[in-house]
C-alpha cells in the first residue's frame, strides 16, 4: 500500500508561488518548504499555522542580491516582467506572505509545449492557496534567507482583553462578545444556542477600583471552544473558523489508500486512551462534579481525566462529561499519520481525489481506504485535526493527523 509512482505516465510538477507583500519571489523558493496546520493530538490547544521555507540564489561576487533588507542597496533598474520572478525586492519581519501552488503535467504530452503557458495552466490548469500569514522571523546567511511565517492567530494570542464583569451567556453570544471587543471577524457555525458560560464577576480593590481580569482574545476563544466542545482554527485564507459541537460536520474527504507513502496504514489500539471517570470544574466558584461510566470502569478499571471549564453550572458540566465519556469510554482503532503523495492520488483517483485532499480542512471527515483484506476494518474514518505539507516540485506530500472523534469529540454513531 505504497504510492505507485513508477506507474504514473503523466506526473504533475508544482511551482511554489510565494508572494511577500505584493512582490513575487517564487523563483527563489527552495524545495522542501513546510506548512504545519492544526494539532497532532485532539487534546492539544490550537496553535498558529506555520510556514517555513528558504529563499536561495547564486550570484557572481560583487553583484547585488535580488532580495534585500530595508535600507540595503538594491540592484537598480528592474524590469517589471522580471520582477514577477523575484527581481530586486525587500523583505522584513511583519511582511505579508502568501504561498500558492500551480501545477503542470509532465510526461505523456507529446509534441511542442510552451513552457510559459504550461507554467500558468496548460496541462495542469490548477492553483491552490496553501498559506496566508506574515513573517515573524528571518535568518540570513550568504545567498540564503530562511523565512518563518505564521497565521494571524499569533497576533490574537499576544493581545489582551479585560473580561471583568462579562455576564453569563450562551456560547454564540460569548464568541460574538470576544469578536466585538477586539474587532475580529469570526465565521461561526452552530446548530443551536449552545452551552451556557459562567460570568466573570467583577471585583474591586481597596480604593473601589475594578480589578482587571486580562486574557488574550485567542485564549478566551480557546477556553470557550474547549468548554463547549467546539473546534476553532484559522483557515488558509487567514479567516477564523468556529464550529460548535452541534454544528453539521465538515465535508467528507475520500483518500485513496494506494496514494499513501506507507507499506500499510498503521492502526493501533491502546487502553491508555480510555476515560471512564470525568471530573469537571465549572462555575464562578470553581466547583467540581464527577461523572462515571460504570460499564467501562468494570471493563478497564477506573481511568480518570480532569477538565477545567468556564461552564456556568452543574447541568452544563454533566452534559460536557457525558459527551467526553461517550467518545472515550472504549478502546478503538487509531490511525497513525496518513501521508498522501499528490502524484499518486492523481494516478489512482484523478483530479477529483487531488481536489479532495488539497481542499481538506480541520474537522473535515477523512475516509481512507479500501484497506487490505487482513485489516481489522475495510476503511478508516477519522476527523482531521492537523495537516503538515512538504512542498516540492515533484514530490508534494500532505500528512494528515486524524482522530476518530476529532477535536469536538463527536462520536461516529
Amino acid at each position: 500500500m505504497t504510492a505507485d509512482l513508477d506507474l504514473v505516465a503523466e506526473r504533475l510538477t508544482y511551482d511554489i508561488i510565494a508572494e511577500i507583500g505584493d512582490r513575487n519571489v517564487s523563483c527563489y523558493v527552495a524545495a522542501g518548504a513546510t506548512i504545519v496546520y492544526g494539532v497532532r493530538s485532539p487534546d492539544a490547544r490550537m496553535t498558529a499555522t506555520t510556514f517555513y521555507g528558504e529563499l536561495i540564489w547564486n550570484l557572481p561576487p560583487g553583484q547585488y542580491p535580488p532580495i534585500v533588507f530595508p535600507g540595503q542597496k538594491q540592484q537598480g533598474y528592474t524590469d517589471p516582467y522580471g520582477d514577477l520572478w523575484g527581481a530586486s525586492t525587500t523583505i522584513q519581519v511583519g511582511d505579508q506572505i502568501t504561498i500558492r501552488t500551480a501545477s503542470r503535467i509532465i510526461g505523456g504530452q507529446g509534441g511542442f509545449t510552451d513552457p510559459y503557458s504550461d507554467l500558468w495552466g496548460g496541462w495542469g490548469d490548477f492553483q491552490s492557496l496553501r498559506f496566508t500569514g506574515y513573517i515573524t522571523a528571518i535568518t540570513y546567511t550568504d545567498g540564503r534567507i530562511a523565512v518563518t511565517g505564521v497565521s494571524s492567530q499569533e497576533l490574537w494570542a499576544r493581545a489582551e482583553i479585560d473580561v471583568a464583569g462579562w455576564p453569563q451567556e450562551d456560547e454564540s453570544d460569548r464568541v460574538q462578545r470576544i469578536a466585538d471587543t477586539v474587532g475580529m471577524t469570526i465565521n461561526v457555525e452552530t446548530g443551536g444556542a449552545g452551552p451556557t458560560l459562567a460570568a466573570y464577576t467583577a471585583t474591586t480593590d481597596s480604593d473601589g477600583n475594578q480589578r482587571p481580569q486580562t486574557v488574550s482574545p485567542w485564549r478566551e476563544l480557546q477556553n470557550t471552544a474547549d468548554s463547549c466542545r467546539a473546534s476553532i482554527w484559522i483557515d488558509r485564507n487567514g479567516d477564523i473558523q468556529y464550529r460548535a459541537h452541534d454544528a453539521a460536520d465538515g465535508p467528507t474527504r475520500y483518500m485513496p489508500c494506494k496514494a499513501t507513502l506507507r507499506e500499510s496504514l498503521a492502526l493501533e489500539m491502546e487502553v491508555g486512551r480510555v476515560v471512564n471517570t470525568a471530573r469537571v470544574r465549572y462555575g464562578d466558584d470553581n466547583l467540581t462534579g464527577q461523572y462515571r461510566d460504570d460499564d467501562s470502569v468494570n471493563t478497564y478499571g477506573e481511568r480518570v481525566a480532569n477538565y477545567t471549564t468556564i461552564l456556568a453550572d452543574e447541568t452544563q458540566a454533566q452534559v460536557f462529561a457525558e459527551s467526553k465519556l461517550a467518545a472515550l469510554r472504549h478502546t478503538e482503532w487509531l490511525a497513525e499519520p496518513v501521508d498522501i503523495h499528490i502524484d499518486a492520488a492523481l494516478y489512482h483517483g484523478g483530479t477529483n481525489y487531488v481536489n479532495e485532499i488539497l481542499d481538506a480542512d480541520i474537522d473535515d471527515v477523512a475516509v481512507v481506504g479500501p484497506l487490505p483484506a487482513s485489516s481489522p476494518m475495510t476503511e478508516y474514518t477519522g476527523r482531521i485535526i492537523g495537516i503538515r505539507e512538504t512542498l516540492d516540485p515533484t514530490d508534494w506530500i500532505v500528512r494528515f493527523y486524524l482522530d476518530p472523534n476529532g477535536i469536538r469529540r463527536k462520536t461516529n454513531d
